[in-house]
């Protein structure tokens, strides 16, 4: 383990996310877009189901500052 890390452990979890960030958000974007295409409608009508895809569509609008 290196100084840097065992001084800033926060620092640097941030800073892997913020790098994995792109990655992450097409991949939740693509997704969501298979979702939309592929999945059959009693699944998307399932409650939880319906609330994990809110949370994944805020979470694009919020990272995108609402450019879907």
């Amino acid at each position: 383990m290196s100084t840097r890390q065992s001084l800033y452990p926060m620092r640097d979890a941030d800073d892997r996310l913020i790098a994995a960030a792109p990655a992450l958000l097409e991949s939740l974007r693509e997704l969501l877009e298979c979702m939309d295409d592929e999945v059959p409608v009693f699944v998307l009508e399932n409650p939880k189901v319906d609330a994990c895809l809110e949370r994944a569509r805020s979470a694009i609008n919020k990272a995108t500052g609402g450019e879907s």
